[in-house]
C-alpha cells in the first residue's frame, strides 16, 4: 500500500512538472505568434531613403537564413517610371556570395518620386537542398530618387482682393494679374490667382480643341478621370519643400463635365485616401461641345475657391506655399491621352522640392489703398469738368465738339482692336481717359447704340468681307474677328443680318 502511495506521489509530480513546462512554454511562445526572425533583411537604400546620385547601393543580410549555405545566388531588380509608364521589371544584376550587393548605375532613368521606384530582390536556392529549386521573393523597399539639389524659384503672385470673387466661370471679370502659362502639346494652360480673407482663388483656362470628359458631377468612381481632359492643382501647404508629398499636401483633380475631387497621401502607412467632393467651390465653362470631334473646340475654364479653414492656414501677405499645375488632355472618346506640368515630369511629379511656389501679396489695384486713390482722382476730374462746363456754359457746339473727339478716339481704338476678344468697354474708356460709366453713356448718346452692340456690328461687317472675298471655314472668321465661339457668332449675324454666314457667303458668291 505504501508502494503504491510512492509511485502516486511521483507520478503526480512529475505530471505536476509537465504542466508547469507547458505553462512555461506558452508564456515564451504566445499561440499564434512567432519568433522566428526573418530569414533575409534589407540593408541599403532603407525605405523612404532620398537617394541624391547617380549610384545605388542595393544590400541585403541573410545571416538570419538557416539555409544560408543553400543559397545559390540574389537577383537584384528594379521597376520605375519612365517616359511613358512604369518599365518592366528590369534586373539590376546578380550575386553569387556574400556580401550580397550591388552598385546600381541609375543615370539613364529620370527622377523618381516615392511610390515610382520600387527595387526588389529574389533568393534561389541551389539544387538537391532542403529547398530544392525554390524562389522566394524576399524583401522590397519603396524609395526617392532626386538628383536636383536646387529648390525651385519660379512663382506666382496671388494679388489680394477686397471683395470676394464670382464663382461663375467666367474669368473676364478677373483683373490682370501675373499668370502661369505652360504648352501641353497643342494645349495651352494659364493659370491666375487671387485671395481674400476666406478664400485662395484659382483661374484656369485650357485652349483645348477637342475636350473629352465624361466625370460629371456627383460621381463617386473616379478611376480613369485622370486619363481624360483635366486639370490638378498641387499645394504644399507648410511649405517644406519634401521630396515625399504627405499630407497636409493637398492633390484636388477637377473634370470639365464638373467632377471635383481630392486625393490624400499617408506614404508611411502606404494608403491614400479619396474625398469626392471635397469641401471647395468650382465651376466650369466651355466654349464648345464635349466629347464630339465633329466640331473644333475653343476651350474650358475653371473659377476655383478653396477656403483657408480647409487648408488650415491664417492668410496673411507674404503667406507661401508650394504650388504644382498639371494639364491631361485626350483627344478622342477612344483614344490615348497626354499629360505635362508646369514644373515636374510625370515621374516626378509628386516631390514637393521640385515645385513652384505661390505667394500671396496686397499689391493688385483692388487694394483698398488704390481704390482710395482712383476715388480721389475722380472727384479731381469731376471738379475740373464742372469748372470746365461752368466755363463754357452755353457753347454748346463746342463741348459736344469735345465729348464728339473722344467718340472718334473711341471708334479708332475699337477699329484696331475688334479682332480681340477681350475687348471691353472698361478698356476702352481706360485708353481715352474717362471713366467706364460716363464713356457708356456718351457712346450712347452719340451713337445711338450700346458699346457692345457697336462692337458687334462692327466685327459683323468685317466677317462679310471675309465670308465674300477669302475660303476661310466660318469658325476661323469667327475668331478672326473676335468671338468666342461659332455659335455665338452665328447667332449675332443673324440678329443683325437675318440670315445666317453661310447664307450669307452662298448669296454673295451668287451675285459675284
Amino acid at each position: 500500500m505504501k508502494y503504491r502511495n510512492k509511485n502516486d506521489t511521483i507520478l503526480s509530480a512529475v505530471l505536476m512538472t509537465f504542466i508547469l513546462l507547458l505553462i512555461l512554454v506558452s508564456d515564451i511562445y504566445p499561440q499564434g505568434e512567432t519568433t522566428a526572425p526573418p530569414p533575409l533583411t534589407w540593408i541599403s537604400p532603407e525605405e523612404f531613403s532620398v537617394n541624391t546620385t547617380n549610384t545605388i547601393r542595393l544590400a541585403v543580410d541573410v545571416s538570419n537564413d538557416v539555409r544560408k549555405n543553400d543559397i545559390e545566388k540574389i537577383i537584384f531588380s528594379a521597376k520605375y517610371y519612365n517616359y511613358i509608364g512604369f518599365n518592366d521589371e528590369q534586373k539590376i544584376g546578380e550575386v553569387t556570395k556574400p556580401p550580397y550587393e550591388i552598385i546600381w548605375d541609375c543615370s539613364q532613368i529620370p527622377d523618381q518620386n516615392f511610390g515610382k521606384l520600387s527595387l526588389k530582390c529574389y533568393v534561389h536556392y541551389k539544387k538537391g537542398t532542403a529547398a530544392g529549386e525554390e524562389l522566394i521573393l524576399s524583401y522590397g523597399t519603396n524609395v526617392v530618387l532626386d538628383r536636383n539639389p536646387s529648390l525651385n524659384t519660379r512663382q506666382i503672385l496671388s494679388d489680394h482682393m477686397d471683395r470676394p470673387v464670382i464663382i461663375d466661370g467666367n474669368l473676364d471679370e478677373w483683373p490682370p494679374t501675373e499668370t502661369i502659362v505652360f504648352t501641353n502639346a497643342d494645349n495651352k494652360i494659364m493659370v491666375n490667382s487671387l485671395w481674400d480673407e476666406k478664400n485662395l482663388y484659382f483661374g484656369v483656362r485650357v485652349n483645348d480643341k477637342n475636350i473629352i470628359s465624361t466625370f460629371g458631377p456627383g460621381n463617386t468612381i473616379v478611376t480613369g478621370m485622370p486619363t481624360e481632359d483635366d486639370i490638378e492643382i498641387y499645394l504644399d501647404i507648410d511649405h517644406n519643400h519634401s521630396e515625399i508629398i504627405a499630407y497636409p499636401d493637398r492633390h484636388f483633380l477637377f473634370a470639365p463635365a464638373g467632377m471635383v475631387y481630392e486625393v490624400k497621401y499617408y506614404p508611411h502607412d502606404f494608403i491614400t485616401s479619396d474625398e469626392y467632393h471635397p469641401r471647395i467651390v468650382s465651376v466650369v465653362h466651355i466654349e464648345g461641345t464635349m466629347n464630339d470631334n465633329s466640331d473644333e473646340d475653343k476651350y474650358y475654364s475653371f473659377e476655383i475657391a478653396i477656403p483657408w479653414s480647409e487648408l488650415g492656414i491664417e492668410p496673411h501677405q507674404n503667406v507661401s506655399m508650394g504650388l504644382e499645375i498639371w494639364n491631361s488632355d485626350k483627344e478622342y472618346p477612344d483614344g490615348n491621352y497626354i499629360y505635362s506640368g508646369w514644373n515636374t515630369s510625370a515621374s516626378n511629379c509628386k516631390n514637393t522640392s521640385e515645385w513652384g511656389n505661390i505667394v500671396l501679396v496686397r499689391t493688385n489695384i483692388h487694394s483698398k489703398k488704390n481704390v482710395l486713390m482712383y476715388v480721389i482722382t475722380g472727384c479731381i476730374v469731376l471738379i475740373i469738368g464742372f469748372i470746365f462746363i461752368r466755363k463754357y456754359a452755353g457753347k454748346k457746339h463746342d463741348s459736344c465738339a469735345i465729348e464728339n473727339e473722344f467718340i472718334i478716339k473711341a471708334k479708332t481704338y475699337i477699329e484696331e482692336h475688334y479682332g480681340e476678344e477681350e475687348l471691353s468697354r472698361d478698356q476702352v474708356a481706360q485708353f481715352i481717359g474717362l471713366t467706364p460709366s460716363y464713356f457708356g453713356k456718351l457712346f450712347t448718346r452719340e451713337t445711338g447704340c450700346h458699346f457692345r452692340e457697336y462692337v458687334n456690328k462692327v466685327r459683323i461687317d468685317k466677317s462679310k468681307l471675309l465670308l465674300s472675298s477669302t475660303m476661310k471655314n466660318i469658325a476661323e472668321i469667327a475668331f478672326d474677328v473676335g468671338f468666342s465661339s461659332q455659335s455665338h457668332y452665328t447667332h449675332v449675324f443673324n440678329h443683325f443680318e437675318n440670315t445666317s454666314p453661310r447664307q450669307y457667303r452662298s448669296m454673295t458668291q451668287i451675285h459675284k
